[in-house]
């Protein structure tokens, strides 16, 4: 059915889907591996840093495990964490497209017309999974950029930005993910295709994929609180590392320490020292890491929803097929 302007909203009436069958774009593939390719770079961006980081020894504020933005704030790494962060970014973008498709009321049947509705129209139409799906949709893309961001304003650069950036990034995921799992949980068996009802377990396979989804957002939202708003509330107030402790006690050579002397205060580096608040710091990277590693699992289930399986495998690459609505 095509969906209405409710009253009081400026959304513009849609057609409506044809009643028998429409063309599927054969790009489902390339859209399917999309979440996978982003949470192998992003995966992959934090081994490559941390490790780098950890094996060199590189200076992390006296923690035991680094924050994320600490192993990507100079030299080589730098360039591979604003790269992968950009690059994952895209990726997620790419899977949140798949995610609305999946989750709308005709978006594997009616691709385009589905994606050009979630980019323009306000989430005021069709069915209440419908519109929860477009409004996370919004969220899920207007987030990204701001990963993208504090991947490449540096902490010692532009430290302001690079938070800035990294909570809005937090943010918007948390209500994203809040939103992508209530319109999950909304969905009901009409809500496959023919091919996927006739294909056996592929009922109980999406309520596995619905339980894995649950059960990773339930893991973000315990370490996101922890890592933001209790670890915030909690920790005590970052200090630049002193000059001498950075020379002396540290001993990272006069020269690196010179080279990141603070502008408004020479006595200082543009390093952090968490040493303080030890305890506190820990427990925010740690929770930062599942709250990173929770937000790619979460998309990571996408390509594995029995509905978009279905439809892609009536989708060869290079032909046009259809499904039924």
């Amino acid at each position: 059915l095509g969906r209405r302007v409710q009253a009081g909203c400026h959304c513009a009436s849609l057609p409506a889907p044809a009643a028998s069958a429409v063309s599927l774009m054969p790009e489902l593939k390339v859209f399917r591996w999309s979440a996978i390719a982003a949470g192998v770079v992003g995966v992959l961006t934090y081994i490559i840093c941390a490790g780098t980081t950890l094996a060199t020894g590189a200076y992390i504020g006296g923690m035991s495990w680094p924050y994320f933005s600490e192993t990507g704030r100079e030299g080589a790494t730098y360039f591979i964490f604003a790269i992968g962060l950009t690059s994952t970014a895209i990726g997620l973008g790419l899977t949140a497209v798949t995610f609305y498709l999946v989750l709308s009321d005709d978006g594997l049947a009616q691709a385009p017309r589905s994606l050009a509705y979630a980019l323009l129209g306000c989430p005021c139409g069709g069915s209440a999974k419908e519109r929860v799906a477009n409004a996370a949709f919004k969220v899920c893309i207007l987030s990204l950029p701001f990963m993208a961001l504090l991947g490449w304003a540096s902490t010692i650069v532009y430290p302001t930005v690079h938070d800035a950036g990294a909570y809005a990034f937090f943010v918007l995921q948390t209500i994203a993910l809040a939103l992508w799992t209530a319109a999950n949980n909304m969905r009901s068996p009409s809500d496959r295709t023919k091919s996927d009802e006739a294909s056996d377990g592929a009922a109980s396979n999406q309520q596995r994929v619905r339980l894995a989804r649950n059960v990773v957002a339930a893991v973000f939202l315990v370490n996101f609180i922890l890592y933001l708003p209790v670890g915030l509330a909690v920790n005590c107030e970052w200090e630049r590392l002193p000059m001498d402790k950075c020379i002396k006690e540290e001993r990272l050579g006069e020269e690196y320490c010179k080279d990141r002397t603070l502008d408004s205060d020479v006595s200082k580096t543009k390093l952090w020292d968490y040493s303080d608040c030890l305890d506190t710091n820990n427990m925010r990277s740690i929770t930062q890491f599942f709250t990173i590693v929770s937000i790619l699992l979460f998309y990571c289930t996408v390509p594995f929803d029995s509905r978009w399986l279905a439809a892609v495998r009536s989708a060869p690459v290079g032909t046009t097929t259809t499904v039924p609505v």
